[in-house]
């Protein structure tokens, strides 16, 4: 350091991390002059301690650098500049502190101090003290003073008429002070490694750190404060409900509630370390407790604001103040209070809810990329539950048009008009008959997740192109290439035909069923399972000719893949999951849709979405046999043919209702065609016995039939005879038959007296599964959570419930939370428990015999 003809010739030295107006004090003192006098020595007759510490201007930092030889960086590392509009708001060309709203922090007009840091300088002031943020010494594990204690003053550095005194207390503002030496003011301990300390450590390193102007800082700043605030508005009114961290805190600044100063909820040093501690372990993910502290919060600004109607509106409070990682942990915790579409277009069921930010035109772009009904692939993921029939149309164009709603303030009836769904009331209510409200949190998180991969994805198909060109316009045929299709598959040309091609070539064009209506067209959800792979092929090739026709290159058929949703479990059925052999044998079997879906496992929704999904791939379908004219001979061939059925009626003596089984007919056709091939009747030798051998009397079928309830089928299977005789024989002894569609339980078998509550349930349908979801229920929570830990459909088991608990006569399940059992319900369920164990050993005995 070399020494100029204008350097003051007494130095001083600054102390480590002082500030600008502490170290100028002290200079004064060692002068023995004031403010005024040492300023007006360096050349600055119209500067202010106050000010300079605050920002210095080039002449000030000049002036001083000139009369003191510390460098002008280092005289600037001594102000509050660097943290400016983070921690301390004045403005740069007047340094007047701004005007700051309701806030946890004080505005940085005046100083904390540390007593014992007072003691060890002697007199000199950190400039870190001035920051609203600093609440606690580190050095000395103690809480910071804002105040005399003697007067209750705050404290600045010195008086601009007299000379600085040493760590006194001389008041702010203009207050005089009363001379207290602050470095004997009493001090609050903190533990080492506690809450307090770790928070100001881990402030000093973020936003007090290197770099105070980053965004991160800034974030930092603003997430500690909002919650900070929430803390101090709750703890006078929640502090009973409070988690074990607060208290902990609480007890570490002295065990007393912060209180609340003039408009702020504090800006003293105890208030702050209590808001500031528990705001940065609710920041901290690793600390287990923070997972206590935001829905305690949360729970106190419910209270807070009961009266409002929308609880969304809670969380836009943390929108507005803090980040958007504050925000989107609010958005989760009001999951529960608020509506499904809410939750859609906050995406709060998600592991990251977001504030809509897209714009119209970014509705646009993403509804360009969405047909009118949600794809095929995609409905079998998120559908689940029974069949829904006619229905199922409305409910893939209400999920299309919920694709536009995640990220925007759009309604669903205004989804569905860009979409074409007109139908807007008709599509809702399709949507949630199918869909269990209690059970859509997957469905929800589908949607959105879905919505957001289209918005990061590119589409290979403009379906707002195509809407425009296909709904209302014309679409081409080649009408004679149909003709000669017709020809080939042996059919009549007729219109009814050729109304059909013409839905389906729209179909495939638009992705979805033409129009607004949510009913399917009649004959394509009918007979949808038996489409002839040819036309579909031609469909096919003819919608691929009205794009080239309009000059589009674009693949026909396109889906999302599943990959861009990779970590989700569907609630439906993943078409590639479903076998397509299976399918392929029980479609050649030309049956009904229901059995077919009942033979793969799934519902009838699932085959008709499967067969469009695979579109091409679908397996191909034999022609239906032209129908026998009447009086015409049936075809003889294979199993039919004479000498087949002679070996199997006569040698094998195999009944007539076995060889139907074999063929697909009917025991009556099979018994006309024994009668054509001149193949005489079986006679039974001796008298008619059943499997074990014992002699069918009438009090055989009284039993068996009466008693234990069996079906004419039943008892024709073991009689190796058609139900028609059976019926005979009923008739022919005078019991009673039951009525075509009557109950037979399966309880009745066991030997078992049943009680008249039990002997009433056993005359429903499907009574035995509905007992099975009855006995789990008493634990839960609530039906809802027992179907979910269940893995079965909640208005299922309701529907279940509703049915058994008015047969028996009595309330079974007592609906308290959780779920119990009622007085009458407790020996029903036992009842029945004991039941469902004998049935279930039963079965497997008779499995293990067979």
């Amino acid at each position: 350091m070399s020494w100029s003809n204008d350097r003051i010739p007494i130095w001083v030295a600054p102390v480590t991390h002082e500030g600008l107006d502490s170290w100028l004090a002290a200079y004064a003192r060692r002068l023995a002059v004031s403010e005024t006098d040492l300023l007006a020595q360096f050349g600055l007759p119209d500067a202010r301690f106050e000010f300079m510490v605050r920002a210095l201007t080039g002449r000030e930092r000049d002036a001083v650098s000139r009369r003191t030889g510390v460098e002008p960086a280092d005289l600037v590392a001594m102000t509050l500049e660097s943290w400016n509009g983070l921690v301390v708001t004045f403005d740069p060309e007047t340094r007047l502190i701004a005007s700051t709203p309701p806030s946890i922090l004080h505005s940085g007009r005046y100083s904390r101090f540390c007593p014992a840091c007072l003691d060890a300088t002697p007199g000199r002031w950190l400039l870190s003290w001035r920051l609203p943020w600093t609440f606690a010494c580190t050095r000395h594990s103690s809480l910071l003073h804002d105040r005399c204690p003697r007067c209750g003053t705050t404290q600045r550095i010195t008086k601009r008429l007299d000379v600085p005194k040493a760590g006194v207390c001389i008041g702010a503002r203009g207050a005089t002070g009363c001379g207290f030496p602050l470095s004997q003011s009493p001090s609050i301990e903190l533990p080492a490694g506690g809450h307090v300390l770790r928070a100001q450590e881990n402030i000093n390193a973020t936003v007090l750190g290197p770099s105070p102007a980053s965004a991160r800082a800034r974030q930092r700043a603003k997430d500690l404060m909002v919650i900070a605030q929430r803390v101090l508005r709750s703890l006078p009114t929640h502090v009973n409900e409070a988690p074990t961290l607060v208290h902990q805190v609480l007890t570490e600044c002295g065990d007393t509630l912060p209180t609340r100063t003039r408009r702020r909820e504090a800006s003293d040093a105890h208030n702050t370390a209590v808001g500031v501690a528990v705001a940065d372990v609710v920041l901290d993910s690793k600390m287990a407790e923070h997972e206590a502290v935001f829905p305690w919060l949360m729970q106190a600004n419910a209270a807070a604001r009961a009266q409002d109607a929308y609880p969304i509106t809670w969380a836009h409070g943390w929108y507005k103040a803090a980040g958007p990682g504050l925000a989107t942990r609010a958005l989760a915790a009001v999951d529960e209070r608020v509506s499904w579409v809410t939750r859609i277009r906050y995406g709060t069921t998600t592991s990251s809810p977001a504030w809509p930010t897209s714009t119209e035109v970014d509705v646009q772009r993403r509804a360009a990329k969405v047909p009118a009904m949600l794809w095929p692939a995609w409905t079998m993921r998120v559908l689940q539950g029974g069949p829904t029939g006619h229905r199922l149309a409305g409910f893939r164009r209400g999920t299309a048009s919920l694709l536009l709603l995640p990220g925007t303030y759009w309604t669903f009836v205004q989804a569905s008009r860009l979409l074409g769904n007109n139908l807007t009331k008709t599509n809702w209510d399709a949507l949630t008959e199918i869909v269990d409200e209690d059970d859509c949190n997957v469905l929800t998180t589908t949607l959105v997740l879905l919505a957001r991969a289209l918005d990061a994805h590119e589409s290979p198909i403009d379906y707002d192109r195509r809407r425009a060109l296909f709904t209302e316009g014309e679409v081409v045929v080649d009408a004679s290439a149909f003709r000669a299709y017709c020809r080939r598959q042996g059919r009549l040309y007729n219109q009814g035909l050729y109304k059909y091609l013409l839905w389906l070539v729209r179909h495939f064009l638009l992705g979805a069923e033409p129009g607004s209506s949510s009913r399917s067209f009649a004959a394509h959800m009918n007979n949808a399972h038996l489409l002839e792979t040819e036309l579909r092929v031609f469909a096919h090739q003819q919608a691929k000719e009205n794009l080239h026709i309009h000059g589009i290159d674009e693949p026909l058929l396109w889906e999302p893949p599943s990959d861009w949703l990779p970590a989700l479990r569907w609630p439906g059925v993943d078409w590639e999951d479903i076998n397509l052999e299976r399918i392929g044998t029980q479609l050649a079997k030309r049956q009904p849709l229901s059995q077919v879906a009942e033979s793969v496992g799934v519902s009838e929704d699932h085959i008709r979405l499967y067969l469009e999904t695979t579109a091409l791939a679908a397996p191909r379908i034999p022609p239906e046999p032209p129908k026998r004219s009447l009086g015409a001979p049936l075809p003889k061939q294979g199993i039919l043919a004479p000498e087949s059925l002679h070996k199997l009626y006569i040698t094998d003596r195999m009944s007539t209702p076995k060889i139907a089984a074999l063929v697909g007919c009917t025991p009556a056709t099979i018994g006309r065609l024994l009668k054509e091939a001149g193949i005489p009747v079986r006679r039974r030798e001796g008298p008619l016995r059943a499997a074990d051998g014992t002699v069918v009397t009438a009090d055989w079928l009284e039993r068996e039939y009466v008693q234990l309830g069996r079906t004419t089928t039943e008892l024709a299977e073991e009689l190796d005879c058609h139900n028609a005789f059976v019926s005979h024989l009923l008739k022919r002894h005078g019991i009673p038959t039951r009525p075509l569609f009557g109950v037979a339980s399966p309880f009745v078998r066991l030997g078992v007296p049943l009680s008249p509550a039990m002997q009433s349930v056993t005359k429903l349908r499907s009574h035995v599964k509905g007992l099975r979801n009855i006995i789990r229920l008493p634990g839960h929570h609530d039906i809802a959570a027992a179907c979910r830990a269940l893995g079965v459909v909640s208005k299922t088991v309701r529907y279940q419930l509703a049915k058994v608990e008015e047969a028996a006569g009595f309330t079974i399940i007592e609906r308290t939370r959780p779920l119990s059992m009622t007085s009458q319900g407790k020996p029903f369920l036992s009842e029945g428990r004991r039941l469902l164990i004998l049935l279930d050993r039963h079965s497997t005995a008779s499995s293990a015999s067979n």
